[in-house]
């Protein structure tokens, strides 16, 4: 049964935790670690607490999955030290709002999110191969038997994708920096130059190999 109870028995807390957030992703809730010690973990739905408005007296008029409504939903961790396991020592059921156990709502939930490591860098493959972000999406959607069963959602897609181009373009000076020096060591005539303004940030790059120079005197002139 995925239904938590006090019988399961578990070596480790997270893996409490996974069994825990399977279960959740099945009933359709998301969810939230309220406490954690070294022998107690306490697992709350993600809608536990009270949600405040960042306007006071004004009411926010679309409804959010993830908005608080003080749902009391939670399972308390412990583990037995004596027989080193870990157990449901507590365990509420019961929610005060609305489930969503469809994969095209559970896919929006965090704690749902599934990037496995080897499918994110199989998306990063097709990123780098220039395979536009609609293809990818069909890719994905094949292996998984759909969209609707899609572990993530397409906009965690394209936030991945930017985050690589932002990662790539502030990578790209010191690639160059060591392409210089690298070019530096294999002909000493290899030269460079880097001007930076007042705040050390590069503002233009100058570089030029021997056989360029050498033109230069032949013919005169700059391209």
């Amino acid at each position: 049964s995925i239904v938590p109870n006090e019988e399961k028995r578990f070596a480790t807390g997270d893996e409490a935790y996974d069994f825990y957030c399977y279960y959740a992703s099945k009933a359709g809730f998301s969810v939230r670690i309220t406490k954690t010690r070294d022998s107690v973990l306490e697992l709350s739905c993600k809608k536990q607490g009270k949600w405040e408005f960042y306007k006071p007296g004004q009411d926010r008029v679309r409804e959010k999955m993830s908005m608080r409504c003080a749902c009391k939903a939670f399972v308390k961790v412990k583990w037995n030290k004596k027989k080193d396991y870990w157990f449901f020592e507590r365990i509420r059921m019961e929610h005060n709002h609305p489930l969503h156990p469809s994969p095209t709502q559970t896919q929006f939930m965090h704690a749902h999110k599934n990037k496995d490591p080897v499918m994110m860098e199989f998306v990063d493959q097709l990123y780098r191969a220039n395979v536009n972000h609609n293809s990818t999406v069909n890719v994905l959607s094949e292996i998984h038997g759909g969209r609707q069963n899609l572990p993530f959602t397409e906009m965690d897609l394209k936030n991945r994708r930017a985050a690589a181009a932002r990662a790539e373009r502030e990578n790209d000076i010191p690639k160059l920096l060591e392409f210089f020096k690298e070019m530096k060591a294999q002909n000493e005539y290899f030269y460079h130059e880097v001007q930076v303004d007042d705040k050390n940030v590069i503002k233009n790059v100058f570089w030029s190999h021997a056989s360029q120079r050498a033109e230069y005197v032949d013919f005169g002139d700059v391209i």
